[in-house]
């Protein structure tokens, strides 16, 4: 009967552990890529005005392959998010910000 008690002990006390932990040292799994099209449905844009900002420089923003003419652009939806926040909302996404505004011209 003891034994019975141990064993049942024993498996109350087993630890769970995530596959996404083991296999990378406890570190998170790397965030998915998404297509032009679910990033601009992300950011409520068009695929035409997202592959353009892509093409200026966006940050999240990956081309894939060697092609000079034709590129496949892949994104990262947390970087996407971080570039709306750092240009002050979705309709700013892509402009310039001007290092001299509010200097007075002479």
């Amino acid at each position: 009967m003891s034994e019975t008690k141990a064993l049942v002990s024993e498996r109350l006390n087993l630890h769970v552990v995530n596959p996404s932990e083991v296999a990378f040292g406890g570190v998170k799994a790397p965030e998915p890529f998404v297509s032009a099209e679910e990033a601009a449905q992300f950011l409520s844009v068009k695929r035409r005005q997202l592959l353009a900002l892509a093409r200026r420089g966006l940050a999240g923003a990956y081309p894939l392959g060697t092609g000079t003419v034709r590129k496949v652009w892949v994104f990262r939806l947390s970087e996407l998010a971080a570039s709306v926040v750092r240009s002050g909302g979705p309709q700013n996404i892509g402009t310039v910000k001007s290092s001299t505004a509010g200097i007075p011209r002479r």
